[in-house]
């Protein structure tokens, strides 16, 4: 199931990247941006001093968590990454990465604590780098009416 629901994502990856539509900010969520991509779909953004956060929804209605930064070259293998949320315990997750980003699909025993968290600090064989996600929840159920139809609508991966 991992692979079929990285598929979908990995497929609009590339449109995300090529062909962004109109962007607002989401009201109520600080500086969380939704960001529409023309053939259909959407996700929520947020600029970092350290690293850079979009959420999006995937075919299962879950979060899927998305970090980058221009100057990383993480390649595509996948990666075992430590996640602290505000100060809580560390949380040792694989993210499936595509050279400048990195992302994962949140699990119902993280999504609480993931979409009311504060910051996120993450540990990758590159360093270490935390974001401050005030908002995230917001940004997330900003991203639902948009994106899910368009989750469930591509085809998963053969």
């Amino acid at each position: 199931m991992r692979s079929a629901v990285f598929g979908l994502i990995l497929a609009c990856v590339p449109a995300v990247a090529a062909a962004q539509g109109s962007s607002q900010l989401i009201p109520g969520a600080g500086d969380w941006t939704l960001t529409t991509v023309p053939k259909g779909g959407c996700y929520a953004r947020l600029t970092g001093r350290e690293v850079d956060t979009m959420v999006m929804v995937n075919r299962f209605s879950k979060p899927v968590i998305t970090i980058g930064r221009p100057d990383w070259r993480l390649g595509t293998t996948d990666l075992s990454v430590d996640l602290r949320i505000d100060m809580g315990p560390v949380h040792r997750l694989t993210v499936s990465p595509i050279d400048t980003i990195a992302m994962v699909a949140i699990d119902d025993d993280l999504r609480n604590q993931v979409l009311n968290a504060k910051s996120m600090t993450w540990s990758l064989p590159n360093g270490t780098f935390t974001a401050s996600v005030a908002g995230l929840g917001k940004a997330f159920q900003a991203v639902i009416p948009c994106g899910l139809a368009a989750a469930q609508a591509t085809p998963p991966p053969s």
